[in-house]
């Protein structure tokens, strides 16, 4: 059970509890801030065919609840000049389509980006954009 008073913290892959005796009714973990559990990616990522240099190329993704909660993209910033975005700012709602335009670099054989969404609460949740790039 993952109850609002948990304290702060972080944690990633899964959690192992080992018992000795005796029931437990409920493991309490600090998961403030983790946002993977309330909205996901579809797809997951943006893994690029190869592309050629100079091209550009449009991807579709959407951000979603499967708890049919609603919320919205406040902002977000890229690690690389190749990316672009488009997404509705502060519009509320259980999905959010996100178009991101991807500019094949001349000065790298590989995009490895990053997007990262900072949602109405405050939180952040990142897309990541990889792939070669031939020229």
């Amino acid at each position: 059970t993952v109850t609002s008073t948990a304290p702060a913290g972080a944690f990633s892959d899964g959690i192992t509890v080992l018992l000795t005796g005796g029931d437990i009714k409920s493991v309490t973990v600090p998961v403030d801030g983790y946002i993977n559990a309330d909205v996901y990616f579809t797809p997951a990522m943006i893994s690029l065919e190869t592309m050629k240099v100079g091209c550009t190329s449009s991807y579709q993704v959407t951000l979603q609840s499967p708890i049919h909660q609603k919320f919205a993209i406040t902002d977000w910033q890229t690690n690389s000049n190749a990316i672009e975005v488009q997404a509705p700012r502060n519009v509320k709602s259980t999905a959010q389509h996100i178009t991101v335009q991807v500019h094949a670099p001349q000065d790298a054989a590989m995009l490895n980006g990053r997007i990262v969404f900072t949602l109405s609460d405050g939180r952040q949740i990142n897309l990541d954009v990889i792939g070669q790039i031939s020229g």
